[in-house]
């Protein structure tokens, strides 16, 4: 879906805030036509790069956004890490201030973190945003 939305809006010359799971990953590669190399694969520099230049030959300067990094990586490494020290013994279940932790390192600490009103075992988070 966010594919051909993102080929309308850059034809159409509209604007694009961001995805609905926002990454540089989501679909951008493929519909603005970016062929990632292997040796590149996991690079987040070179992929937005990429997608600067694209967008700034098409004319889509300054109307296309995303997160910096992909929330789902970000979730998986920050979760992993907090499983290896929780099995190790090193954080307590439920460490809201440990998972804060291996969340920002995985985000190099650009990252809004809180917790959801009313419900003490989860975290709300945004990751900063990268304009094209």
């Amino acid at each position: 879906m966010q594919e051909p939305l993102i080929k309308a809006v850059l034809d159409q010359g509209a604007l694009y805030p961001e995805q609905c799971c926002p990454s540089p990953y989501h679909a951008y590669p493929n519909a603005l036509g970016i062929k990632i190399p292997e040796d590149k694969a996991g690079d987040l520099d070179y992929l937005n790069a990429e997608i600067t230049k694209v967008l700034e030959e098409k004319g889509g300067t300054g109307r296309f956004a995303t997160w910096k990094k992909p929330a789902n990586v970000a979730m998986i490494n920050a979760g992993v890490e907090y499983a290896k020290a929780f099995a190790e013994g090193k954080v307590a279940n439920q460490d809201m201030e440990a998972m804060t932790k291996y969340l920002q390192e995985a985000t190099d600490g650009d990252i809004t973190i809180k917790p959801l009103e009313g419900h003490d075992n989860f975290l709300m988070f945004t990751i900063g945003s990268q304009r094209f």
